[in-house]
């Protein structure tokens, strides 16, 4: 079986965090994928969401909370079956109305053509400061 290069899992995954349905966002995942999400209590999204069920619920959760106006992807970095990348983004508290501009870095490893863990750091300061997100 042909393996894909990692960093096109990563790229498709990207293009449907910005128009893809809840069900293709999960789909890139493996069935016991994982994302571990930076953040404090405050954050709906953050901790450690494993397995398709609770993926399907992180991904019900992070829109719920925040609306992305703009998302830029600066590096890519590709080794082996791990994809660093790092990037920009503009959004909104759906709850409050703040707008917030953040700095990411995130780093998936992958595994038979789909992501196994999204290990995703962010600007949690920029987050809160535009809360509340409950």
């Amino acid at each position: 079986m042909n393996k894909k290069d990692p960093r096109i899992v990563v790229e498709r995954f990207l293009s449907l965090l910005a128009n893809g349905s809840k069900e293709d966002i999960v789909s890139c995942f493996t069935d016991d994928g994982s994302i571990d999400m930076a953040g404090t209590d405050d954050f709906p999204w953050k901790g450690l969401w494993k397995g398709r069920k609770e993926l399907e619920e992180y991904f019900t959760v992070m829109p719920a909370a925040l609306e992305m106006v703009d998302h830029q992807v600066t590096s890519f970095i590709v080794e082996d079956n791990r994809v660093a990348v790092t990037g920009t983004e503009h959004g909104r508290s759906r709850i409050s109305g703040k707008d917030y501009h953040a700095k990411w870095a995130w780093i998936f490893y992958i595994h038979d053509d789909s992501i196994e863990f999204w290990d995703a750091y962010e600007d949690t300061q920029a987050f809160e400061h535009c809360g509340p997100w409950r």
